[in-house]
């Protein structure tokens, strides 16, 4: 392979950096903060358990794509996110992006497992499509992430490359590199949860194909379809934005000390891509439940047109009665 191939391959993970990390960014904001929205408003929503998972990573998604996302494209831009210039930030935006990640995953996966027992026949499963159990589900799991990334805090350095003399921002623990190559980026970003999401996701298709021959309030059966449909269909999403991402990842993981640089530079092509295209985890749910759910979208048309008539309801005309005075 010639170097002018090199070079292009060089300046294309460049472009998809950039152009698709910017689009992905740009609405994945736009999408978390509709998705919130909407979720918060209705009432409807606000009572389901499926529904507070959603919403609870809606949140931790819009914190990866300020935090992982959009320094990405930063960097790709201007060769520089603000890393190399303070240890804090360099600390903190690692800690927060693998918090926002983790959590992300972890919501999704709960509200899969939610989907599945409350569509299953058998009712002791229902007592765990609870809001107050939602809520201490999604307390717990954010104490232990956020308690288990706290070593980002302190493994993460600076380290200035003899050639730029330009600070970079990587981790210096050896034993910790491995953890974080093998255990949180494959295992709880990869293989973990999209074995549950997939295998649970499975089960509740199966149990929604029995849904209509149940005898369920027609507002609870209605809003059961409408979710299971959201969550499946992310479900089918993920599994091609994080299996390839996964996949790709440990190939570039086992061909580290390969010499030839067209073919590492073919590898990093690959791998850049696969990480453009894993964003749609974070990106994508809203665009999916207005693509896949009529309902959501009279839903959102109805909260956005309560939300402008509040804004732009004309003052009503105050009448003075005014009494001339006698002479």
């Amino acid at each position: 392979m010639s170097s002018s191939s090199e070079t292009s391959y060089t300046l294309a993970a460049e472009q998809i950096t950039i152009y698709g990390s910017f689009l992905l960014f740009v609405l994945g904001v736009v999408g978390s903060l509709l998705n919130i929205l909407v979720f918060l408003t209705l009432r409807t929503f606000r009572q389901s358990s499926c529904a507070f998972y959603l919403t609870a990573m809606s949140g931790v998604n819009l914190g990866y794509l300020l935090s992982s996302v959009l320094p990405r494209v930063l960097l790709a831009l201007y060769d520089n996110d603000g890393t190399e210039n303070s240890l804090f930030y360099c600390r903190f935006r690692n800690y927060l992006s693998t918090v926002c990640s983790i959590l992300s995953l972890t919501c999704f996966c709960l509200a899969t497992m939610d989907q599945y027992f409350a569509t299953c026949t058998r009712s002791r499963f229902h007592r765990w499509c609870n809001i107050k159990v939602a809520q201490r589900l999604v307390i717990i799991f954010s104490v232990v992430w956020i308690l288990h990334s706290l070593p980002y805090f302190f493994l993460f350095n600076h380290v200035r490359s003899p050639i730029s003399q330009k600070n970079s921002c990587v981790m210096t623990n050896t034993f910790y590199i491995q953890y974080r190559a093998y255990c949180i980026v494959i295992v709880l970003m990869g293989v973990l949860p999209m074995s549950i999401t997939i295998i649970f996701g499975s089960m509740a298709y199966h149990n929604v194909q029995q849904l209509a021959y149940r005898t369920v309030p027609i507002v609870r059966q209605q809003l059961d379809k409408q979710l299971t449909v959201m969550v499946l269909t992310h479900v089918v999403l993920d599994c091609f934005a994080i299996i390839p991402f996964t996949v790709s990842y440990i190939v570039q993981l086992n061909t580290k000390q390969i010499n030839n640089a067209a073919v590492t530079t073919a590898i990093h092509l690959v791998y850049n891509t696969a990480v453009v295209v894993s964003y749609l985890h974070f990106s994508s749910p809203f665009y999916i439940y207005i693509c896949v759910s009529e309902r959501f979208r009279r839903q959102l048309l109805r909260v956005l047109q309560n939300i402008h008539f509040k804004l732009f309801k004309p003052k009503p005309k105050i009448d003075i009665n005014r009494v001339a005075p006698t002479d």
